[in-house]
């Protein structure tokens, strides 16, 4: 089963990664509300690392680098870069993002992120974003994870979020949630054989209080929390407004960010940690 969702995956962003290269390239005014959300949590992520001690001749991880958004940026705050990635069609195209340059500071190799092919305490700062949730087994993984941060060094993780605000306010499916929970039998026994392979390549989905559980069962301890995305809002699990409307909206709610009880209730739930 491990082996089928791996494959999925594989042969999934393969097919997309030359759309995943063209979300960070193409003029912002042309981007969906997703895309959008894709080049904020970047801005997010780089504006956290720029906060860290001098990056110059460190060496950094992208874990599950999609298209190498991040090896630019990486370069130019003086790390040495290393990203590795289960689909081969991305880092082809991560190896387009290495300027000639700098080839020499940068290794990309095809790897998931349960078994990382590098050294013990190897690196000052790794990034994952929005892999976790994809990996058959996220424990092994978020062990991996720590294994090769040396200790003092920086975990930036992002995940989707099970807590966002536009579900928590789909008052239609939070009824259906709360009849599921009821209902013991929430899934027919059809449903369980039938489904089993949608359910195997669905990614998972944490709240922030899971995500941090997972985090600090491995051993790293939380230094910074935020999210990004509260829209597209939905009825019924579906979108209620066009891009244009959802975008202005989300403009609107950048607020959010700033209040305790809201702050994470983005789309995108984003943490820094560290290896003691």
């Amino acid at each position: 089963m491990q082996e089928n969702r791996n494959e999925y995956y594989r042969s999934f962003y393969d097919e997309q990664s030359t759309y995943w290269s063209s979300v960070y390239k193409e003029n912002t005014e042309r981007l969906t509300i997703y895309a959008r959300h894709f080049r904020q949590r970047r801005n997010v992520i780089l504006n956290m690392i720029k906060k860290l001690s001098n990056a110059k001749g460190k060496n950094a991880l992208d874990a599950g680098c999609g298209p190498g958004a991040y090896i630019r940026p990486f370069l130019d705050l003086g790390y040495n870069v290393h990203a590795i990635d289960q689909s081969s069609g991305m880092i082809k195209n991560a190896e387009e993002n290495v300027p000639d340059k700098d080839k020499d500071r940068v290794i990309l190799k095809v790897s998931g992120i349960e078994s990382i092919p590098f050294p013990d305490e190897k690196f000052d700062l790794v990034t994952n974003v929005a892999v976790l949730m994809y990996v058959p087994d996220e424990k092994k993984a978020t062990n991996e994870l720590y294994r090769v941060t040396k200790p003092g060094g920086t975990l930036i993780i992002t995940i989707d979020n099970k807590r966002d605000f536009p579900d928590l306010i789909d008052i239609p499916m939070r009824i259906k949630g709360v009849l599921r929970r009821i209902r013991k039998d929430d899934k027919s026994r059809a449903d369980k054989h039938a489904g089993q392979h949608k359910q195997e390549v669905q990614p998972r989905c944490y709240s922030p209080k899971e995500m941090r559980h997972l985090l600090e069962s491995a051993g790293f301890i939380i230094d910074e929390q935020t999210s990004i995305g509260f829209t597209p809002l939905l009825f019924n699990h579906r979108r209620i407004f066009n891009d244009k409307v959802d975008i202005f909206i989300d403009r609107l709610l950048q607020f959010f960010r700033y209040i305790p009880v809201l702050k994470l209730t983005g789309y995108t739930y984003i943490c820094r940690c560290h290896r003691p």
